[in-house]
């Protein structure tokens, strides 16, 4: 039996790039918004707590990732805690595309678990985060 030949280099690093574009994606956008806010720039209100009064999920986001960038760790916590998280893990992301795309190393893909679990994980952490949002008071 015969292995089938390798996939070729742009295949295999495709996930790693999406992964670099979404990073560098987001790193943009919180750049400007923390850039708009330095310079008390206003930013548009969420548009979910103009339109309910109740807090969206991502409220607070804004300034945990400010409160995490000038290292006060419990205060960007406070603020929102899954922000905290989804930067970290970005991160880390961002990290690992970036050495597998510029040291050309052979892509990790795991398979512990099936794609259903994750969804459904991340949708209770998301679930979660509102309403810690939600009992602290968030705006």
């Amino acid at each position: 039996m015969s292995l089938p030949p390798p996939l070729p280099w742009q295949v295999r690093t495709q996930p790693e790039r999406l992964i670099l574009v979404i990073g560098a994606s987001a790193a943009l956008a919180i750049s400007l918004l923390l850039l708009a806010r330095a310079a008390d720039v206003p930013v548009t209100a969420c548009l979910w707590k103009c339109a309910t009064g109740v807090p969206c999920a991502g409220c607070g986001g804004t300034r945990a990732l400010a409160a995490l960038l000038s290292g006060s760790w419990r205060e960007a916590l406070a603020w929102n805690p899954a922000a905290v998280i989804a930067s970290i893990i970005a991160l880390i992301g961002g990290l690992y595309a970036s050495c597998v795309l510029l040291f050309r190393l052979e892509p990790w893909r795991p398979q512990l678990f099936g794609a259903a679990w994750w969804r459904f994980a991340i949708a209770v952490l998301i679930a979660g985060n509102w309403v810690y949002l939600l009992w602290a008071g968030r705006s």
